[in-house]
């Protein structure tokens, strides 16, 4: 199983993307940093291409349960299913990246010969989205994005 961890804010909005919500629905009281369909476009096209699903590594993570995010992201047309959350270590984000991992692989072990269908495939490779560089070990997996533009097609 291919894996994406998640960061919202910067990835899936951005500043630009903020002004661009602003300038369009001036008078409207919405949220500023939900996620835009620019960024959104370009998450789809790696998810699809790789049939990766989603773990939410972003501060956001705990808006939701998992189910409560697939919710949200089939609203905003996001293609990828959610299959979990990072844990709240109130570490680094690597840290917490990290623990899930070991997390997923000790539910491989344990549910082997359950209905569990989430913990049934080990995890072949993965890619962090994040605009933060606090990934320790696993800074060669980051894709680090700006925050002002968010997710691009580079």
């Amino acid at each position: 199983m291919k894996i994406v961890f998640l960061d919202i804010d910067g990835c899936l909005n951005s500043q630009d993307s903020i002004l661009k919500t602003r300038k369009q629905y001036p008078n409207k009281e919405i949220r500023f940093d939900t996620p835009h369909p620019d960024h959104i476009r370009w998450l789809n096209k790696i998810t699809d291409a790789t049939d990766a699903k989603l773990v939410i590594s972003s501060c956001w993570k705990n808006e939701f349960s998992v189910m409560g995010w697939n919710r949200y992201f089939d609203l905003l047309d996001v293609h990828a299913d959610v299959i979990g959350k990072t844990p709240k270590l109130d570490s680094y984000r690597g840290t917490e990246i990290q623990c899930w991992l070991l997390e997923h692989q000790s539910k491989i072990i344990k549910y082997a010969d359950s209905s569990w269908y989430i913990y049934k495939e080990p995890v072949e490779s993965f890619v962090i989205l994040d605009d933060d560089s606090d990934m320790e070990n696993l800074l060669p997996y980051l894709v680090k994005t700006n925050n002002e533009i968010g997710l691009t097609e580079e």
